[in-house]
């Protein structure tokens, strides 16, 4: 009779589950499934809750500088390595739920205000957006779009009447003029005019003459000097620089004859000469002097990076053209030597 009792018992227990709400595993004890009472003899509690006070106290205490830098170094591998991804990846808040956090914090100040983040954390924070950039790892969301006529027309009326203050504008200035700006801007413009300028009548005849001799050459090799980006009119590898000057562009000195336009000789330039008039774009008149400091300096600054550098004269390529085909070769055969 007893066996036949616990027999009944034992059916009973296998036929109910788990008495914590939503747990359908069959009862191990007390009630209970396996998972549950091993957390009710823990913590006295089958849902396995610590004490909230003591949780509350260890999350409170704060962590060292170091534990912070490991822990974001390592939850940033993870997502680096696609095993951690944002639960919010893919998804949008709702209007409701929008406007729910927008009611919680109307007539909260904002945590940051009248705060400031310090130069060198802003540095920080753009020089590893720079590198996720580079490494594809960050994209755009504005790449390959462009804006609607509606947005640029909203856009225009939403700045008009509107003046920049003079901290601003002297903030903007200092930040345009920062070393590595000017040189992305160099940069990028080399890359936008590339191929686009139109070749003088000299550089035309530099390089037909260079063609008549086999010699293999670039057009346009671009240069960073340092103080300027430079397109060197022909550059013959592995350091000829060749230079075509109109005599008028870069007012020649010496008295000059271009027989292709005119038989008259002109008697060259003097240094207060002015070659660019004052206009739009020019705040003062471009004189002889100013051109031949610009040629001096660019020239300068090429042989000091290794460059060999020849210049010729529109006038010279015309009625010196043997000449002008022997310098070139004497320095192709110069350079041969000194490299060997």
């Amino acid at each position: 009779m007893v066996a036949l009792w616990r027999q009944f018992l034992m059916k009973d227990i296998n036929l109910r589950t788990c008495s914590v709400d939503g747990c359908e595993n069959k009862i191990k004890s007390n009630g209970y499934c396996s998972k549950h009472v091993q957390a009710w003899r823990k913590y006295g509690d089958p849902l396995g809750r610590a004490d909230p006070e003591e949780t509350k106290r260890k999350q409170s205490k704060p962590k060292s500088k170091e534990h912070r830098a490991n822990q974001s170094k390592t939850v940033k591998a993870q997502y680096d390595a696609g095993e951690r991804v944002s639960p919010m990846k893919g998804k949008n808040h709702s209007q409701e739920a929008k406007d729910k956090v927008s009611q919680a914090n109307k007539g909260k100040p904002s945590w940051n205000k009248g705060k400031t983040t310090p130069e060198s954390v802003t540095q920080k924070i753009s020089k590893t957006r720079l590198e996720r950039i580079a490494e594809g790892k960050i994209i755009s969301s504005r790449k390959g779009k462009t804006h609607t006529p509606e947005a640029k027309e909203k856009n225009r009326k939403a700045h008009l009447g509107k003046k920049m203050s003079d901290e601003a504008k002297k903030n903007m200035s200092i930040a345009q003029n920062q070393p590595e700006t000017l040189q992305n801007n160099r940069d990028r413009f080399a890359k936008q005019t590339k191929g686009k300028n139109k070749e003088t009548v000299p550089e035309k005849l530099l390089q037909q003459m260079c063609n008549d001799i086999g010699i293999e050459f670039i057009k346009q090799h671009n240069v960073k000097l340092g103080f300027q980006n430079h397109d060197v009119d022909i550059f013959i590898e592995p350091n000829i620089c060749l230079e075509a000057d109109g005599d008028r562009p870069h007012a020649n000195p010496n008295p000059y004859v271009i027989p292709s336009r005119t038989s008259t000789q002109q008697p060259g330039y003097k240094p207060n000469d002015e070659i660019y008039p004052k206009g739009k774009s020019r705040k003062q008149p471009r004189l002889a002097k100013d051109i031949w400091e610009t040629d001096k300096k660019i020239t300068a600054k090429l042989e000091e990076l290794g460059y060999v550098v020849l210049r010729f004269w529109h006038s010279e390529l015309e009625t010196n053209r043997e000449k002008c085909i022997e310098r070139i070769l004497s320095a192709i055969r110069s350079n041969s030597r000194s490299l060997q």
